[in-house]
């Protein structure tokens, strides 16, 4: 994270603009913009899960519908991005 903003680990809200997403099989990758006029972005995933199938099955078929622009929420866990 930022100097100052949440570790890695914390649960996170983020609101930001869909720039773009990609969904095969069991997993979607989201990435945001920040909605602040800024040229952050973040990336958001979404996995299929074992306890709950149907509702992740429609979860994804959410995801896959949302259109570039769009406004959301996204409550989760903070990850640090492995780069090479």
């Amino acid at each position: 994270g930022a100097p100052g903003g949440p570790a890695a680990g914390e649960e996170v809200w983020v609101r930001g603009r869909i720039a773009g997403v990609r969904a095969k099989g069991g997993s979607a990758f989201l990435v945001l913009r920040a909605s602040d006029g800024s040229y952050s972005t973040a990336q958001a995933c979404f996995f299929k899960s074992k306890e709950d199938p149907e509702g992740s099955k429609d979860m994804l078929n959410f995801i896959q519908s949302l259109t570039q622009e769009s406004i959301v929420d996204i409550k989760g866990l903070l990850a640090e991005a492995e780069v090479k």
